[in-house]
Order: C-alpha cells, then sequence, then structure tokens
C-alpha cells in the first residue's frame, strides 16, 4: 500500500483537482488550495477522478482490476473491480457496471446494489431493476429489495411509491414494498393525504386509501391527486374540485377538462409568488380567463392559451388582437392582472439569472415592461450575459446594459474582447 495526495480547491461550490505525484486527475481551475485529500490506495490503482463535487465530493480510482469510489467524508472505498461508472445524479445516486451486469451505489447511504442485474435505471431513493425482461425495485437507501421482478414497467412517483403495469393492469408499490391493488386497475396516481386516485375497468376514476379499500366510489371519469385537501375530477364533461369527503368545495365555477399528454386529468395551476392564481377555461367555452384561488376573475382580459403564471409573478399570453405579458399584482388582500406589456409581434419569455427578458421583433422588455435596451437587438451575446448585464449586438457593434437598463458601453466598432467576469476591453 502506497499514500497518495490529492489536493483540492473549492470554486463556485465545485471542486478542482490538482496533480500529486504523478497521479493525472482531472482539473477543472481554481487557484488556492482550501482542503487536501488523502486517499491510501494498492499500487495497482493509478488514476483519481472526481466523479462527485460538493462539501464531500467522490472520487472515483481506476487501474488494471477495474474501478471503484472513495468517499471524502468517511475515508472508505468500495468497488474496485468494476467496468464503468456513471456520474452522480441529483439524488446522489450513479449505477455501474461490472462483466456485463449492472449496479448503483448511492453517496449518502453508502449502500451499493450488487451487480446482478440486466439493466438499472435510477429514480430519487430507488433504483427500477431488470431481470430476465421484468422490472422489480431496490431501496437506494437500504439496497434491499422492495419489489421482486415481476412487472413490465415501473414509474416512480415523487413520494418515492411507484406505479408498477403488468399485463397491461396497474398495481401501486409503496416504499415499504406492499402492493396495492394486486394488478386490478386500468390507472393509478401516486397516494397524497391518504388517497390514492385509481381507474376501474369500466373507465370510471374514484379513490382508496392505503389498504386498498374503496374511500370515493367510481364515479369520475378522470381525477387528480389530492392537494391541499382538494382534488379535482371530472363528470359529466364538466371539472371541479372535490374534498377528501367526496362533496364540491371552492368558488371556482364548472371548469372545461384539460389533460395532460398520457391523457390524464390535469388541475388548475395555480402559480405566482405574490398570490395564487391560475389559467382556467369555463366550461362550454374555448377561450382561457385568469382567476384567483378563492374563484374571483383577475381581469377581463379573455386569453387564447393555457398560460399559468411562473415564479416570477408575469405570463405570457396570446389574444386575439396580439400577444401580451401579462403582471400579477396584489394590492392588499385583492389581486388583480394587468397588462405591461402588448404586440402584434412573438413574445418569447427567457431567463438569465433574475433577469427576466421579453423578446418581440427583438426588442427586450424586462418584467415591468422597460425596453431593455432602447433600440432593436439583432442577437444577444450569450457569453456576456450574466445576473446583473446582459449584452446584444445591434446593427453597428455591441451594447452592454445592466438588469435596470443602464447602458453600461456601446462599441461601434464590433469589437468586443472579455478580460474576466467583470471586466471587458472594448
Amino acid at each position: 500500500m502506497r499514500h497518495r495526495k490529492l489536493f483540492a480547491w473549492t470554486l463556485s461550490f465545485s471542486i478542482a483537482a490538482g496533480l500529486f505525484a504523478g497521479i493525472p486527475v482531472n482539473t477543472v481551475g481554481a487557484e488556492t488550495p482550501v482542503q487536501q485529500i488523502e486517499i491510501l490506495l494498492p499500487d495497482i490503482y493509478n488514476s483519481i477522478y472526481v466523479k462527485a463535487y460538493g462539501d464531500n465530493p467522490v472520487i472515483e480510482f481506476s487501474g488494471e482490476s477495474g474501478t471503484g469510489i472513495y468517499f471524502t467524508d468517511t475515508g472508505t472505498t468500495v468497488g474496485g473491480e468494476w467496468d464503468y461508472l456513471e456520474y452522480f445524479d441529483q439524488w446522489g445516486n450513479a449505477a455501474f457496471s461490472q462483466n456485463g451486469k449492472y449496479g448503483a451505489v448511492n453517496r449518502g447511504s453508502k449502500q451499493v446494489i450488487s451487480a446482478e442485474w440486466d439493466k438499472i435505471e435510477l429514480c430519487r431513493n430507488s433504483a427500477v431493476v431488470y431481470k430476465n425482461g421484468k422490472c422489480g425495485l431496490v431501496s437506494m437507501e437500504s439496497g434491499n429489495i422492495v419489489f421482486e421482478p415481476q412487472a413490465d414497467k415501473i414509474d416512480v412517483f415523487e413520494d418515492g411509491s411507484a406505479l408498477a403495469e403488468k399485463d397491461g393492469k396497474y398495481s401501486i408499490v409503496l416504499q415499504t414494498g406492499e402492493i396495492v391493488g394486486n394488478f386490478s386497475y386500468a390507472d393509478a396516481l401516486p397516494f397524497s393525504e391518504g388517497l390514492a386516485a385509481v381507474e376501474n375497468a369500466d373507465g370510471k376514476w374514484g379513490y382508496i386509501n392505503l389498504e386498498g379499500k374503496t374511500v370515493l366510489d367510481y364515479q369520475y371519469d378522470g381525477a387528480t391527486s389530492f392537494s391541499g385537501s382538494s382534488a379535482y375530477v371530472e363528470k359529466d364533461g364538466k371539472m371541479y374540485a372535490i374534498g377528501t369527503d367526496g362533496q364540491r368545495t371552492g368558488n371556482l365555477p364548472d371548469l372545461a377538462p384539460e389533460y395532460d399528454p398520457d391523457g390524464r386529468l390535469t388541475a388548475p395551476v395555480f402559480g405566482g409568488d405574490v398570490t395564487k392564481a391560475a389559467c382556467i377555461r369555463l366550461y362550454g367555452e374555448e377561450k382561457y380567463r385568469y382567476a384567483g384561488s378563492d374563484g374571483t376573475f383577475l381581469t377581463d382580459a379573455v386569453c387564447l392559451i393555457d398560460a399559468p403564471f411562473e415564479s416570477d409573478g408575469t405570463a405570457v399570453q396570446r389574444t386575439e388582437d396580439g400577444n401580451v405579458v401579462l403582471k400579477l399584482i396584489n394590492s392588499g388582500s385583492t389581486a388583480a392582472v394587468e397588462t405591461v406589456l402588448e404586440t402584434d409581434g412573438v413574445i418569447r419569455k427567457t431567463d438569465y439569472g433574475n433577469l427576466s427578458l421579453f423578446e418581440s421583433k427583438m426588442r427586450f422588455y424586462n418584467s415591468d415592461g422597460t425596453d431593455i435596451f432602447g433600440r432593436d437587438i439583432y442577437s444577444l451575446v450569450y457569453d456576456y450575459i450574466g445576473e446583473d448585464l446582459i449584452t446584444g449586438k445591434t446593427g453597428s457593434g455591441y451594447i452592454c446594459v445592466n438588469a435596470g437598463g443602464e447602458v453600461l458601453f456601446e462599441d461601434p466598432n464590433d469589437m468586443l474582447s472579455k478580460i474576466d467576469e467583470d471586466t471587458w476591453l472594448v
């Protein structure tokens, strides 16, 4: 055994590795070392690579025997005989291959799923594993098999449960491994607030509890999951909200049903940081209006597309007269919608850092309707766009403005050189 040291630097919450003792290491650039990692490896391993960044980076090492990983937070290693290792995903999982089979490892729990599967798909805290044409579930937290491979397809829900399909029928698999429904449903949604919407063989939807017992009868043509003690259902061509007791709730009138690409009913999206508002279509109408969660209409504007308010409180909408940008405003306990931009051209909403822009005939606006550049722009210079500035190309050169629209510089010579993040040579 011999000691090999890996020097690490931090840069924008990333780890940059240097070169030490002749060991090749991937480098992403930095100057001042703030952390030194010391790894004890056998001589057979000859390379080190930063595989996952963050406060506790994960180091991949490899040699003639194969690949493994070193956890810097615990100082432990796993693997060493793997053929290939994928990058870690947002949930801290990474798949690896060994002798034509697949396994996985989690950087948090340090659990390793052995390479015994024909195929593996990672999602949140679960791994969908395949063997002999069937799939099951393995927990990435415990490493245990939650659901033996027997399904044709498995979709993992956000809450960790899963929808398993077998011979065209569905069951809900809980995180405990319990199977709800015994593959008797035509479709199903995840549990929420103790209830799950399921579809029977006759195409009707109802709600079951965690024990699989029917709580709300199969009487709906469509249904959504509960959120905030209410869910939306479709019946007789109308969509409306119900409570967990099945009684109608809320102040919205009958709505026209909306569906996702899979043909499932979708609930109105009440969005916006200032107050909750949704773009809805009333029953029997083809056009959309904006309403608050209390059922009041926030504007008289009649729109042609379903465009909910986004987190910045704006929505890009199309009307019969042209295109508009709407802003959700709040005054005390009341809410309203105002038009901040209106044009007969095309509006495309973009987002660079904290600066939201609207484009119409290559004119750019911020969310209050202010013309950012004050002139036509041929294109944006994407290398020079940040949270506090934006650069565009005009007919004669470049113009750079800050988030408030103040012109920082104009270059009529069509020359722009970036020295660093804060300096340009013009």
